[in-house]
């Protein structure tokens, strides 16, 4: 056995003791309020870069806008040219495997292009 255990407490030790764990109560208030500080500054970093990344949405959307436009016109032309290819391998069925070979499928609809 170890001479503490053999020893009553003392005041001496006793006030050391209490010492100590008013040491340790302060360390942890300590850590909690440094931990508060972090989980705060974090949240408004993250709040920050939220708002930064929702403006540069709406300005790459913004910039865009003419090439989805163009697309949609681009679109609608190529469906009216696979329908008119559709209608070319209806007469020359040698243009058949050509679509069986790129997995093209043919709308038998004819395609109204957008105004």
């Amino acid at each position: 056995m170890s001479d503490t255990e053999n020893n009553p407490l003392t005041e001496e030790t006793a006030h050391d003791l209490k010492e100590e764990v008013a040491c340790l109560r302060q360390q942890v208030w300590m850590l909690l309020v440094l931990a508060l500080l972090v989980s705060g500054t974090l949240t408004i970093f993250l709040y920050r870069q939220d708002l930064i990344a929702k403006k540069d949405l709406d300005v790459l959307k913004s910039n865009s806008a003419p090439f989805v436009q163009q697309y949609q016109k681009d679109s609608a032309g190529m469906q009216s040219l696979m329908g008119q290819l559709g209608e070319y391998s209806k007469t020359h069925p040698d243009f058949t495997p050509i679509f069986t070979k790129y997995g093209i499928t043919l709308n038998t609809n004819p395609v109204i292009p957008p105004k």
